[in-house]
């Protein structure tokens, strides 16, 4: 994985974490949507400055992300990007 979509990866997995400090200093943005928007921003901007292209940056956007009927961006469950431990 290379580091600007493990940057991204780690403020989308936070996301809901840092909406509930947030919400709770009565900051805003307040919900795990808009922390993932702002990251979505953020890994837009890194992307196009290491000169990667639209489709690259929306392919890393769709393997941490998936938007609600309202098109409104949320972290992707933790199940589907996580392989499994077995002992």
């Amino acid at each position: 994985m290379d580091p600007i979509e493990q940057a991204f990866a780690a403020a989308v997995a936070n996301a809901r974490g840092e909406a509930k400090i947030l919400a709770t200093e009565g900051c805003f943005p307040a919900n795990a949507s808009d922390q993932v928007a702002g990251a979505l921003a953020v890994l837009w901007k890194d992307g196009k400055d290491a000169g990667m292209s639209a489709d690259d940056i929306q392919a890393i956007a769709n393997r941490w992300v998936e938007w609600d009927e309202d098109d409104n961006p949320w972290p992707r469950a933790v199940i589907d990007n996580v392989v499994a431990f077995r002992r």
